[in-house]
């Protein structure tokens, strides 16, 4: 789904962009490139998936993902197609529009589809059935206490939290952090109307 809107774009950045910028990304070594491709996609798929909570036609999606009352690793796979293109083109924007991808090299750029990969895997263990806690690297690093309490759906001034696919510091800039260091969410999935109201008017 992403092929023709990412390859159109690439195309246009390509042609619209400063050629000293496009060259000094192509000129970094790969480590470097996919470690910029990881940060500046974590502010794209940041702002991707808070407006997915927070626009409501993108939340019609998105709530098939949320759906779920029970939190494991296979979660990562439920969620609608459109909802799920829509979250690795906004991770991935910001990465070709700063030059950080290549597609029109000279050969094939293989580092948005690693980072890809490795989203997708870090993704798998942030939702695994285990209540791990992690210390100190929590604060650096999104683990499974982190983004399950993305999904709780108890106490409205606890969800719409921990948007960070990998960096918690995302959440803490702007302001939708929240992992208390030994509670644990008690439920999880879609708050039902008149759960919704009873939590907003208790919130208020």
């Amino acid at each position: 789904m992403l092929i023709l809107p990412l390859s159109g774009l690439a195309w246009t950045i390509r042609h619209l962009q400063p050629i000293p910028l496009y060259g000094w990304a192509a000129s970094l070594p790969w480590r470097e490139r996919l470690l910029l491709i990881i940060l500046v996609a974590e502010v794209g798929g940041y702002w991707g998936h808070r407006l997915s909570h927070e626009v409501s036609w993108l939340w019609r999606f998105h709530a098939v993902h949320h759906s779920a009352a029970h939190i494991d690793w296979l979660v990562n796979s439920r969620g609608h197609p459109l909802d799920i293109a829509f979250g690795r083109f906004s991770a991935l924007l910001p990465v070709y529009v700063v030059g950080l991808a290549q597609p029109s090299g000279a050969s094939a750029d293989l580092l948005p589809m690693l980072y890809t990969v490795i989203a997708t895997t870090w993704s798998f263990f942030v939702h695994a059935n285990v209540n791990w806690r992690l210390g100190w690297l929590e604060l650096l690093i999104a683990t499974p206490a982190f983004h399950h309490w993305h999904h709780t759906n108890k106490d409205m001034r606890r969800i719409n939290k921990n948007y960070a696919t990998f960096l918690p510091l995302m959440d803490r800039i702007f302001g939708s952090y929240y992992l208390p260091i030994k509670r644990w969410p008690l439920s999880y999935g879609l708050l039902d109307e008149k759960d919704s109201k009873r939590e907003t008017a208790t919130a208020a």
